[in-house]
């Protein structure tokens, strides 16, 4: 399903249904979300060209820039919640390799995995067809060890590689490592490094544990890293051989290790029709389904968005049919699929196209999971390449706090790509105290990032009649005049289309809000005067107001040259009264600072105001 996208440049794009079975479409197309820039990547000793995320239990993003860092080899680095950027490691191309592809994989310690491609000689750049090197490439480990500026540790290579490596490693419940190997001199095969937990680094050595072959009907060059089950198997796609287009196979794992034969539960059709060229591992989706995609062929050669059902009642325990959840006669709402896919606990499964829509610059999709069963498509943001917009995002996705949906893109109009966020987060309500006891309903307005026209604001839990401001974009809900009891209440924003609900934002009633600011200050018989104005911003009267302390610095001095104490008043609501604070012997010219210890019987204010003498 296309959907049109509205952001800052106000771009509107045509509204088509374009899936390929029309129980999939809806009667009237989802409201467009927005996108939320979170880092914007710069050359220098940023990273450049970033190739997914993997997100922590916190909401703090980690991802590999395939070029920059601090020797424009590639970098690790790591997006805190609140934006904050910082790299980790740059690569050396001195035994750890260089260009580290996919995003890494985070056990629970907060310990980061990955790969990197062996190096190129200084004097051979790398470049397409370029397959000369001369260092080898690495599987690291990157410790998280709580000490230093950023916690984490030395780079630690597990494995050294002579072939160039993509879809990055898996990781089972053990802490052993998998990942793919070959670099079209060979057909690929599967490795695994397993956890001893003994020996400097804790993992043994590298072990083969399946070879592809030309021949074989699961088709060979597995370059979408690897899907592992709770049993150990594992799963995953090649792009050549079997019928021509590929194949999805899983290697069985058993209590005597894993089978000497890969099973083959799907081969792309010979004609194309079902997609071709599956570039990244297929998600294990909660009802047991394998979601994937193909960059390319379907029915309009844009690739295609596929599901294969489990049937248990099969050898290979899947249906022998695919189902095209997505398989677009244009690009208008995506094409080139390359993103590793994730789900959230609705059932709900996002990814990204990293062509078409506006411009060839992609989008984020989301398979909205049905209550019957099977996925619908949607469009949630289109991409636009302007206004430090991103474009061309692929990789993997990753969930942050509340819900949200991160990502990134290879490249953007302002550096060289971004982190993005797709989902609503809450900076302000207005009013923040609404009266006790209104005698008509009350309109809040609601700011924040990532607002659309799919989201409703709750009160303590419950639906706000709520619109949708695309100019500001802002929301605006109207409170129902017996819903405002108690001291406070809850705001919160739910979007119906993404199945997530933002963090709470708290709003007061019919209490005081006391606020403190400097109208004036100057030398007046050889002491500081301040006039210090209070003001009752709140929606409720405040009493015994009383400064218990107040002390006046010079600026870049330590020194207490002068305090004041003792006042007492009343403040209704919105009103405001002026006192005066002399401080004896306080003569300094320039920059000043004033520590205020205020109480007013319920609770106190501490606060730090500048002035100017």
């Amino acid at each position: 399903m296309h959907r049109n996208t509205l952001n800052a440049a106000a771009r509107l794009l045509p509204t088509l249904c374009l899936a390929v079975l029309p129980s999939l479409c809806h009667a009237q197309p989802p409201l467009p979300e927005n996108d939320t820039i979170v880092h914007s990547f710069q050359l220098a000793t940023d990273g450049n060209f970033p190739d997914g995320l993997v997100s922590s239990s916190t909401g703090t993003l980690f991802g590999a820039t395939y070029f920059g860092g601090a020797n424009g080899l590639g970098a690790i680095f790591r997006v805190l919640p609140d934006g904050e950027e910082s790299i980790l490691y740059s690569f050396l191309n001195n035994g750890d390799g260089e260009f580290p592809q996919s995003a890494p994989a985070l056990d629970a310690k907060g310990d980061l995995f990955g790969i990197s491609q062996p190096g190129h000689p200084a004097s051979s750049p790398p470049g397409i067809g370029n397959s000369i090197l001369s260092s080898p490439g690495a599987v690291w480990e990157l410790p998280y060890t709580g000490t230093g500026s950023t916690g984490y540790g030395s780079l630690v290579v597990l494995a050294q590689l002579t072939a160039s490596n993509s879809g990055g490693v898996t990781l089972d419940a053990a802490g052993d490592l998998f990942g793919i190997s070959g670099d079209g001199s060979t057909n690929g095969s599967i490795w695994e490094i397993p956890h001893t937990g003994s020996g400097t680094t804790g993992y043994g050595s590298m072990t083969t544990i399946y070879s592809f072959s030309t021949n074989g009907a699961e088709g060979y060059e597995p370059i979408g890293g690897l899907a592992i089950n709770s049993s150990g198997s594992l799963f995953g796609t090649t792009v050549l051989g079997a019928l021509g287009k590929g194949a999805i196979f899983e290697l069985k794992h058993t209590s005597s290790g894993y089978s000497s034969t890969a099973t083959v539960l799907h081969q792309f059709a010979a004609d194309g029709s079902e997609g071709a060229f599956s570039h990244y591992r297929p998600l294990l989706a909660a009802d047991g389904s394998l979601l994937g995609e193909c960059t390319s062929n379907g029915s309009g050669g844009n690739g295609t968005v596929w599901q294969l059902a489990p049937d248990p009642a099969s050898a290979t325990g899947y249906s022998s049919t695919l189902t095209l959840i997505y398989n677009p006669a244009n690009n208008s709402a995506g094409s080139l699929f390359q993103s590793r896919l994730i789900q959230n606990s609705a059932g709900d499964v996002f990814g990204t196209a990293e062509s078409g829509v506006t411009a060839d610059y992609g989008g984020v999709f989301e398979l909205k999971h049905q209550p019957g069963g099977g996925y619908n498509y949607d469009l949630l943001y289109a991409f636009t390449g302007i206004n430090g917009d991103g474009d061309l995002p692929l990789g993997a996705l990753g969930f942050g706090l509340h819900g949200c949906v991160y990502g990134s893109t290879n490249s953007a109009s302002s550096g060289y790509g971004i982190v993005f966020r797709v989902g609503p987060r809450i900076t302000s309500v207005s009013p923040n105290f609404l009266a006790s006891n209104p005698s008509s309903s009350q309109q809040l307005t609601i700011s924040g990032t990532g607002l659309s026209g799919n989201d409703t604001v709750y009160w303590n839990g419950m639906p706000l009649s709520t619109s949708y401001n695309s100019a500001s974009g802002t929301l605006t809900a109207q409170l129902p005049a017996n819903l405002v009891t108690g001291s406070n209440g809850t705001v919160t924003v739910q979007d119906s289309l993404m199945d997530i609900t933002t963090a709470g934002n708290i709003v007061l009633i019919g209490q005081s809000r006391l606020t403190a600011s400097v109208q004036s200050a100057a030398i007046v018989g050889g002491s500081l005067q301040v006039i210090l104005q209070l003001t009752n911003a709140g929606t409720g009267p405040v009493s015994g107001i009383m400064v218990t302390g107040a002390s006046a610095l010079h600026a870049g001095s330590s020194a207490l040259v002068g305090n004041a104490s003792g006042y007492g008043t009343t403040l209704a609501a919105g009103s405001s009264e002026s006192i005066t604070l002399n401080f004896p012997g306080y003569s300094a010219a320039g920059l000043g600072r004033l520590l205020l210890h205020i109480s007013d019987g319920s609770g106190s204010l501490q606060q730090t105001l500048f002035f100017y003498i």
